[in-house]
């Protein structure tokens, strides 16, 4: 275990063995140094060491990893074995506590580089974030509560999905999306695993609250044009996609896409497509990906992705798989396993027809997802026990552009 910090973080919290003597009691015979003071544990609040600790703990209980970065850091590890059913649950409660701790350290070092320097809005006594701005413009300001998993601006209230580590690990903002008109909105952070991080916007006007939508980015105030659009950042492999949003009929819809730079020969790209489920308002959440890195006809095989019990909203879990890369997904045999009960999307489930969907048999009749589709699932699934698993699998492969 001494050869890795990554495993002794899955053991040891992280305070004891960056100041403590838990490294001097664990690896003392191995190393001289380990009771001497000298620890391979950071003590400062780097941004970038507290992410690869971060990754490292997820590393150790065989996080398959989306980006390339990752997956090139810890395929040079002995240990690691990426698993492709990884989910949080697996982590020990020490693990869980040093993966907090890591959040927090890591996104206080990006807040601090935020171009506005605007500081991470405080916890208030329950746990959430209490606010007191004018968002509809009418000179009066708006009580607004973050707490559990909804969000409440005066007497009105819309779901929002955030869980207790999101308020530790994320913040909230007031921006301005379009300075043209007197309306400002509430914007959410909030970050997962494997660096990912999603910026979601609220908006109250006429005594009504929604949701705008979100990006797939950690958007500060100072990075909105304020001319009513929003930018969502991406690269990998040398190539940088930017997609621009703007708010038409209450959302924010897609108006532009554009992708520079030069491809990298011997980069691997992370898989596709993505993977999003419905909350109870309507919006939808990234969950991950599926098929990952099955590239080409030769490796298709079945994959599953872990979803939530709590994902299940009106005895219904609605998925939506997007491939959003420049290739094209094939897909066969999509299903859920609602404790270990097989579940097929509804439009599967009336039973046989001359042409039934492709997706709804492993039979070699694949459902073609080309770069910018959707794919729309239903699955009627009752009223989900707390502590049900429930997965999403599916069987195909994906083919570069």
């Amino acid at each position: 275990m001494c050869e890795s910090r990554c495993l002794l973080l899955t053991q040891h919290p992280l305070g004891n063995l960056a100041f403590g003597n838990s490294y001097c009691k664990a690896c003392g015979d191995r190393d001289p140094k380990a009771c001497e003071g000298v620890t391979p544990f950071f003590d400062s609040n780097s941004c970038a060491e507290a992410d690869e600790l971060r990754n490292c703990i997820y590393a150790a209980y065989g996080n398959p990893f989306k980006k390339p970065k990752w997956q090139k850091h810890f395929a040079k590890e002995p240990w690691y074995k990426p698993n492709p059913a990884f989910d949080e649950s697996m982590l020990s409660k020490v693990a869980r506590q040093n993966v907090t701790e890591l959040k927090k350290l890591g996104c206080t070092a990006v807040r601090a580089k935020a171009n506005d320097g605007t500081p991470a809005h405080p916890l208030n006594e329950r746990g959430g974030w209490s606010l007191r701005e004018d968002l509809d413009g009418d000179g009066m300001p708006e009580s607004i509560e973050a707490e559990k998993a909804q969000l409440r601006v005066g007497e009105r209230t819309t779901e929002t999905g955030l869980e207790s580590w999101d308020y530790e690990n994320g913040d909230i903002f007031i921006v301005d999306l379009d300075r043209s008109d007197k309306l400002r909105e509430v914007a959410i952070l909030r970050r997962g695993d494997d660096d990912y991080a999603e910026t979601t916007f609220y908006r109250y006007a006429d005594g009504k609250l929604w949701s705008l939508g979100a990006v797939e980015n950690w958007v500060q105030p100072g990075e909105l044009a304020g001319d009513g659009t929003v930018s969502e950042t991406s690269g990998q492999c040398g190539v940088t996609l930017v997609v621009r949003y703007a708010i038409r009929k209450g959302e924010l819809q897609e108006i532009e896409r554009n992708e520079t730079g030069k491809r990298e020969p011997d980069c691997e790209e992370s898989a596709c497509p993505h993977v999003f489920v419905a909350q109870a308002d309507g919006r939808f959440r990234y969950v991950g990906e599926i098929l990952r890195d099955l590239v080409g006809s030769s490796a298709r095989a079945r994959q599953a992705l872990p979803l939530a019990a709590a994902d299940a909203h009106d005895g219904k879990i609605v998925v939506r798989i997007s491939e959003r890369e420049s290739e094209t997904t094939f897909l066969d045999d999509i299903y859920l396993s609602v404790g270990g009960v097989r579940v097929a999307p509804s439009a599967c489930a009336a039973g046989p027809s001359p042409s039934p969907p492709a997706e709804c048999v492993s039979d070699g009749l694949m459902r073609r997802l080309e770069y910018g589709d959707d794919l729309l699932l239903e699955f009627m699934v009752g009223r989900v026990p707390h502590r049900a698993e429930v997965t999403l699998w599916g069987t195909g492969y994906y083919v570069r552009r």
